[in-house]
């Protein structure tokens, strides 16, 4: 495994940005009980492929830095994390779907599932604070071996 490469900053950057999310998000679910309007599913929408599309810039920026592999798509990185001890197993099999979410959220938006969609996005509440503890030890870890 190369040196620890990460931009440390960048990095803790874009967590802080997943917990506002992960923040409105939750938020936007508590509201949607009460409405269930377009506006509401496209917060709803948006936050999840925010959310996702952060871990998976996370996850490829982690990659390359500290291994001399480069994932070819979306759908590596998961698997990539935990072979390389970077997620856990249990977090890397919660998280392996959401790279197909994210390009159906994003190239297939006019057959999205509003109750599927409610229901990853509790998934994706949960599991985004998990990555979130994750990345931090990783860090952590490394920054240790560093000294």
């Amino acid at each position: 495994m190369k040196k620890l490469n990460v931009d440390i900053e960048e990095t803790i950057d874009k967590l802080k940005f997943i917990e506002q999310l992960r923040n409105e998000l939750f938020e936007e679910l508590q509201q949607e009980k009460i409405s269930n309007s377009l506006r509401s599913q496209l917060i709803i929408e948006r936050a999840v492929q925010l959310i996702i599309q952060t871990i998976l810039d996370i996850g490829a920026h982690i990659i390359s830095r500290t291994t001399d592999i480069s994932p070819k798509s979306y759908s590596d990185i998961i698997p990539l994390l935990v072979e390389k001890k970077i997620m856990s197993i249990k977090l890397g099999n919660q998280l392996e779907k959401i790279s197909g979410l994210r390009n159906i959220l994003v190239h297939d938006y006019t057959k999205i599932d509003a109750e599927l969609l409610k229901d990853h996005a509790y998934s994706i509440l949960t599991d985004s604070k998990l990555f979130i503890e994750e990345i931090k030890q990783f860090i952590r870890e490394k920054e240790q071996t560093k000294t």
